[in-house]
């Protein structure tokens, strides 16, 4: 039988004034009840007053009870006076009660077992609260559920589940801006229920209602609501405001909602194909009982050495080494007949079941996939994912909206950083830094974005022209320039140039991508600035630069031209010399870890120890797998970190990071020039999700960093 949900309104001691009080009650009295019980916890002074007044079958229940009868407990209820005054449930265990938020500890697990049988045995119904502090949480599931049994192994066998309500309470997600992701949340009302049926049963663990109490609200609601063992929520703040009803709503639509079928994964067949720069690179087609999923996975030419493993088959009798068709035969072999018959919205089991189980291979930054190939498995991932958006009836960006836990109903457009001159080990010219790219962070639109990047784009190829020739307007692997500039700065003073004659100089900013791991010398700790010096010995000695020294090279250049964001300015172990860069300017320019981080969370956690960076550059095969380039996101805008996403210089013509840059609100893309189809396929994605979401989309623009 289907657990009937509940949504609990927690004034606490609110509102100051009696004369307040009947619009909270209006909000409670405007719920539907019949789908969706309610009940609502007023200060004790209130209960009086607000008793009588509620009409539509919602509870009144006291936040707490003695644990006796009536006598002498000071500033106590007693069961008894609360039935007197017509009320048949109590709240027993609030969070504040147990010591936390600093207040002191006026309950322990025993007082609790002995409050929850006072009420019961009075023939009251109860809600029980229980819940970890942040400092526990951080420890992972396992230790959030050892705390949980701990909480619980005096009342297991009062758990009644028709008399009993568990409130389950994040502490650390309470009034703190922390959230749990739905699939977080759900993990752990799930190890509840597990523990509850291990210590009581499984009748009882299926039949008793788990509510969630980390900071539910009108927007959270929904996705939370669609967790199988998240039956409700007992709601703070929310509930002095209009949008309770909008909460009650969402859960009692969500529950009661006909059983969506499940869409299960019925074949999957990888092939070889070829990138934009003529490399092989593998291809997925999933199918469901109703469709066919297809993703393609990128490649890149500058790679940092902490990358999750590319599989090459490295057979240089045939496509030079680069073929792939181990990591072809890996998914049609090894990962397909596993997967088959499994569920596509389950996009973390599915990576996971992969990366640790089906592969398993490690190094001291975490799951490395030398075994499947990281190719492999995200091919796999990104069809997954497409299929599970499918699956629920969401376009892609809105299921990785779902997925990350962020809203679903607005979202933000990425200011485009465009790559409109190359040079490091993506052009044949002497220009040391890789990228140089324009941000119209100016625009109001991702529509405005583009057309100032394609005209800006077009004025530098007659700039370009006009100075080196017809054949410097030759472009690279990303659709930039390589013009036969000597050095940065020159290449900088025609992009300005270029800017000034477009007419957009004031709405566009300058980011670059120095890629300083391909001209840094490991043993002489000197990074070459002339490293592609036609003699072949590397530029002359003032060009070879100490971390000191290139910190006051890009300190000039921020005093010359409009940069905002600087990316990998160092090579990818040289992490003291991103703090000294970043204590130097890291409070007003966005300093982005490629190579340093490859979207690896270990790798994060240690940027974030150290203060190297302020800003990741997720790039989906860097890592392997949605799941995991998921987590690396959220976690750096937990950090409040910038995040951009990214392509890589060896391309296909599919746009999945154009959905994956809405859907978690990144606020910033760089995905090549205006130029070359597999390029402007992305940018031509974004602009059919801003056309679809409409007023639902807002632009970056100068927030790029902080959406």
């Amino acid at each position: 039988m289907a657990r009937k949900p509940i949504v609990g309104g927690n004034w606490k001691c609110n509102p100051d004034s009696l004369s307040k009080l009947d619009d909270l009650i209006k909000n409670i009295n405007a719920c539907d009840t019949s789908k969706c019980d309610v009940y609502v916890c007023p200060s004790t002074l209130h209960v009086p007053y607000v008793v009588p007044k509620i009409t539509n079958g919602a509870l009144v229940t006291p936040q707490d009870c003695n644990l006796s009868g009536c006598g002498a407990f000071t500033g106590s209820m007693a069961v008894k006076q609360m039935q007197d005054l017509g009320m048949t449930q109590v709240m027993i265990g609030h969070s504040e009660r147990r010591g936390e938020f600093g207040i002191f500890k006026m309950d322990d697990d025993s007082t609790l077992a002995s409050k929850l049988k006072c009420g019961l045995d009075a023939g009251m119904s109860c809600v029980f609260c229980i819940g970890e502090p942040k400092e526990v949480r951080e420890k992972g599931l396992p230790a959030v559920m050892e705390l949980m049994d701990a909480q619980l192994k005096q009342v297991y066998s009062m758990l009644d589940p028709a008399k009993v309500v568990l409130a389950y309470e994040p502490v650390w997600a309470i009034g703190t801006g922390l959230t749990a992701t739905p699939e977080d949340a759900q993990a752990t009302h799930k190890g509840i229920r597990e523990l509850i049926a291990k210590n009581a049963s499984p009748a009882v663990a299926a039949g008793i209602r788990i509510q969630y109490g980390g900071s539910a609200n009108a927007k959270n609601a929904p996705e939370l609501s669609a967790m199988p063992d998240i039956d409700g929520f007992l709601v703070g703040g929310a509930s002095l405001k209009p949008e309770f009803t909008e909460i009650v709503k969402a859960i009692a639509e969500a529950k009661s909602a006909p059983a969506v079928a499940v869409v299960k994964i019925a074949q999957i067949f990888a092939r070889e194909i070829f990138d934009s720069r003529g490399n092989p690179t593998v291809e997925v087609d999933l199918c469901t009982d109703a469709a066919l999923f297809r993703a393609a996975v990128p490649s890149g030419a500058s790679t940092g050495i902490y990358e999750a493993l590319e599989l090459r088959d490295g057979d240089k009798a045939r496509l030079f080494g680069k073929g792939v068709l181990k990591a072809v035969a890996n998914v049609n072999n090894i990962i397909a007949p596993k997967l088959i018959g499994m569920d596509v919205t389950k996009q973390k089991e599915i990576d996971d079941l992969m990366v640790q189980i089906l592969d398993g291979t490690t190094n001291e930054w975490g799951w490395c996939k030398s075994k499947l190939g990281a190719n492999a498995i995200l091919a796999v991932s990104m069809a997954v994912c497409r299929a599970g958006a499918a699956a629920s009836q969401m376009p892609l960006y809105q299921w990785i909206a779902h997925l990350g836990g962020k809203p679903t109903d607005e979202f933000v457009m990425p200011v485009p950083s465009f790559n409109v001159i190359n040079g490091g080990s993506h052009a044949g010219n002497r220009l040391a830094c890789q990228e140089f790219m324009i941000l119209p962070t100016g625009a109001s639109t991702f529509m405005e974005a583009m057309i100032i990047g394609a005209e800006v784009y077009h004025t530098l190829k007659g700039c370009i022209k006009k100075k080196y020739g017809q054949d410097a307007c030759n472009v690279g692997d990303e659709g930039g320039f390589a013009p036969s500039v000597q050095d940065n700065d020159e290449a900088l003073d025609v992009l300005m140039d270029a800017l000034q004659k477009s007419g957009h100089a004031d709405k566009v900013k300058i980011g670059t991508d120095v890629a300083a791991s391909e001209f840094y010398d490991d043993k002489t700790k000197l990074y070459d600035l002339d490293f592609k010096n036609p003699s072949g010995e590397g530029g002359p000695p003032e060009m070879k630069k100490t971390a000191a020294q290139m910190v006051e090279y890009y300190q000039n250049w921020l005093t010359k031209y409009p940069l905002v964001s600087i990316e990998d300015p160092f090579d990818q172990d040289d992490w003291d010399a991103y703090k000294l860069f970043m204590d130097a300017v890291g409070k007003d320019v966005q300093i982005v870890g490629d190579d340093l981080l490859v979207t690896n969370p270990k790798r994060i956690a240690k940027g974030m120890e150290v203060g190297a960076c302020n800003a990741l550059l997720c790039k989906v095969n860097q890592i392997g797998s949605i799941s995991e380039s998921i987590e690396a996101v959220v976690m750096c805008q937990k950090a409040g970190w910038g995040v951009m996403v990214s392509h890589r210089s060896g391309e296909t013509e599919d746009t999945f990071i154009a959905d994956l840059v809405v859907g978690l609100r990144c606020g910033e893309i760089k995905t090549g020039a205006p130029c070359r189809s597999e390029r402007l396929a992305k940018y031509n994605q974004l602009i059919r999700i801003e056309e679809e979401l409409g007023s639902k989309a807002t632009y970056a623009g100068v927030n790029f960093r902080a959406p």
